[in-house]
């Protein structure tokens, strides 16, 4: 069984809270941190807490109703740590979208790099 850092935990609960919870999300990287995101159809690079908040509240200003995200499997590999989720929402096709999180954190548990990629492949 793979233990979930803390700092990972907080991001899935922050992330689902929407723009309420911003600051803790947000709070959740270090200064310098990397945000690869693909919501917008081809992925992009955010660097730094200004640059990620920026990309998250483009999600805030239209959250998902009824959304929450179910961690499906956890793994560290080489300082990596990898969350495949599941996320379930009326508004999505078919109530669901799956996807992983790559995290690596810096020494003192803070985000350093996050990367989000879409699988939707699941067994919901």
């Amino acid at each position: 069984m793979t233990l979930i850092p803390s700092g990972i935990a907080n991001f899935f609960t922050a992330m689902q809270a929407g723009q309420v919870a911003g600051d803790a999300l947000v709070a959740l990287f270090s200064e310098q941190a990397t945000y690869t995101e693909p919501f917008s159809g081809t992925p992009v690079s955010h660097v730094g807490r200004d640059a990620i908040r920026t990309a998250f509240a483009r999600g805030w200003e239209f959250p998902l109703p009824e959304m929450f995200v179910r961690i499906d499997h956890a793994e560290v590999t080489d300082g990596q740590i990898f969350i495949r989720w599941t996320c379930h929402s009326p508004a999505l096709p078919g109530g669901f979208g799956c996807g992983t999180n790559r995290y690596v954190m810096d020494p003192d548990g803070l985000i350093a790099e996050l990367e989000t990629t879409i699988t939707m492949a699941s067994q919901a």
